[in-house]
C-alpha cells in the first residue's frame, strides 16, 4: 500500500505543477485528503476522455458499436467496349503504303497492311485491317517470323482477299473481312516481290527471289488456292498506269512531256520535265528549273488541257516562302487535287494541296514530330486521305481540308 500511496503522491505532484504552469492552481493547496479526492477524479477523468476519443475515432465505443454501416455506393463499371489494341508500328518498307479497301462493307475505306511489334524478335509481324472511320483495329492476323526491312516480305490485297509472304518461304492467305487464315502455301527461296494482276481475276504474281535458273516467278489464284509456275507476261497493277493504257480517264503518268503539250509544258533551256501526271483531259508537267542546279532547285509545275496551245497555270509546287531540302518533292493527282510532300530547308516535311485545274493553293499541313532526321518511307494520295509514313508511324490526313486524323503507332493501334 505504501508503494501505491508514492506513485500516487508523485502523480498529484506532477498535476500541481501542470496546474501552476497553466495558471489554475488555487494559491492554497487544499488539505491532503482533498488534494487525493481531485487528483483521483482528475486521472479517471482524463482516462474516459481517451476512451471516449479512441471510441469515437474507431468505432468501438458507445453506440455507434452497434450502429448499422451505411452501404458504400460501388462505382459502375464502363459497358463500353474498350478498343483491342495491337501495340505494333508500320512495317516500314520504301515506298510501301496500305491498302485502301472497304473490308467490312460500310462505304468507308479502310487501311490493310503489314505491322511489326519491335518487342517480339521472334514473331514480329502481323497483317492488320484498321478501321477507316474510328482508326481503331479491326482485325490482326499473326504473329508471323519475318526480318526488319526484309526483301522477302511483302504483302497485295486481292478480291477479298489478302496475301503476305514471310521469312519462312511461306505464302499465307487470310479473308479480307476477318483476318481468318484460309490457305497456306510455301514458295522455296521465297518472294522477291508479291503484286495483284490488273487482269480483273482474284490472282498475284510471286515473284521468285532465287535466280531464275533455281526457282520461276509463280502465280497464286487466290480463290481455288491454286500456286502454279507463271505462263506468258501478265503485269501487276501499277500505282499509276503508263498514260498509253490509261483508260476510262484513270490517273495515269508518264515520264518526261507529252507528245503535243504546249510550249512551256515541254522541257526547255529553262524548264525540265521530269514527269506527266494526267486524268482525263487534264495534264500537269512536274519539273524543275533547267539552269543552275543548287540540290535546293524549287520544283514547278505547268497545267494544261490535252489538245490545248497554252498552258493553264504555272508555277511553285512550294509553300509560299519555303525553300526545298536536299532531296526531290513528290507530287500525286487524284480527283482534280494536285498534292505535293516535300522537306522543307527548315527541317519538317510538309504537305500542300492545289487544285489542278486552277493552281489555286487549298490547303497546307506540316506532317507532326517531322525533322530534319525523320525518315519519309512512303507518301500517297488514296481518294479522300493523304498518307505519310514517317519513320515507324502512319500519319492520316483528309485530303480535302488537310486535317490530320491519325498518327498510327504502337502506342495507338
Amino acid at each position: 500500500m505504501s508503494e501505491y500511496r508514492n506513485d500516487l503522491e508523485a502523480a498529484h505532484r506532477r498535476i500541481a505543477l501542470l496546474e501552476e504552469a497553466l495558471g489554475v492552481r488555487p494559491r492554497r493547496p487544499p488539505p491532503r485528503g482533498t488534494r487525493q479526492l481531485v487528483g483521483l477524479l482528475i486521472a479517471m477523468t482524463g482516462v474516459g476522455f481517451f476512451i471516449a476519443v479512441f471510441g469515437v475515432v474507431t468505432g468501438r465505443c458507445g453506440p455507434s458499436k452497434y450502429r448499422a454501416q451505411e452501404p458504400v455506393a460501388a462505382t459502375p463499371a464502363s459497358t463500353a467496349a474498350q478498343p483491342v489494341r495491337l501495340g505494333a508500328s508500320w512495317y516500314t518498307q520504301a515506298s510501301s503504303l496500305p491498302t485502301m479497301v472497304d473490308v467490312d462493307g460500310d462505304g468507308t475505306k479502310d487501311l490493310v497492311g503489314l505491322f511489326w511489334k519491335s518487342n517480339q524478335d521472334e514473331t514480329p509481324l502481323y497483317a492488320a485491317a484498321i478501321d477507316g472511320k474510328t482508326f481503331e483495329l479491326k482485325w490482326s492476323a499473326g504473329p508471323y517470323r519475318s526480318q526488319w526491312a526484309s526483301t522477302r516480305t511483302h504483302f497485295a490485297v486481292v478480291g477479298r482477299k489478302m496475301v503476305l509472304t514471310d521469312t519462312r518461304d511461306r505464302v499465307i492467305t487470310l479473308d479480307l473481312a476477318t483476318g481468318a487464315e484460309v490457305a497456306v502455301d510455301e514458295l522455296a527461296g521465297g518472294a522477291s516481290d508479291v503484286c495483284a494482276l490488273n487482269d480483273g481475276t482474284s490472282r498475284v504474281l510471286l515473284r521468285a527471289a532465287m535466280p531464275a535458273a533455281l526457282q520461276r516467278d509463280r502465280v497464286l489464284d487466290v480463290e481455288n488456292d491454286v500456286l502454279a509456275p507463271l505462263v506468258g507476261h501478265p503485269t501487276c497493277a501499277a500505282r499509276y498506269e503508263s498514260c498509253s493504257d490509261a483508260k476510262n480517264g484513270a490517273p495515269c503518268q508518264q515520264w518526261g512531256a507529252l507528245a503535243g503539250a504546249p510550249k512551256d509544258a515541254v522541257s526547255s533551256s529553262s524548264f525540265y520535265v521530269t514527269h506527266t501526271l494526267q486524268e482525263g483531259a487534264l495534264a500537269v508537267s512536274v519539273g524543275n528549273p533547267a539552269t543552275s542546279p543548287t540540290g535546293h532547285d524549287e520544283p514547278r509545275a505547268v497545267a494544261f488541257m490535252k489538245g490545248a496551245k497554252t498552258s493553264s497555270w504555272k508555277g511553285s509546287l512550294l509553300i509560299e516562302g519555303d525553300e526545298i531540302h536536299y532531296g526531290s518533292a513528290q507530287s500525286e493527282l487524284r480527283d482534280g487535287n494536285l498534292v505535293t510532300f516535300y522537306q522543307a530547308q527548315s527541317g519538317p516535311f510538309k504537305l500542300v494541296s492545289r487544285s489542278a485545274q486552277s493552281g489555286t493553293q487549298r490547303w497546307a499541313a506540316t506532317v507532326p514530330d517531322s525533322a530534319e532526321g525523320s525518315y519519309a518511307a512512303a507518301f500517297g494520295l488514296e481518294g479522300n486521305r493523304v498518307l505519310v509514313v514517317m519513320n515507324h508511324t502512319l500519319h492520316v490526313f483528309d485530303a480535302e481540308t488537310g486535317e490530320h486524323l491519325a498518327a498510327l503507332d504502337a502506342s495507338t493501334i
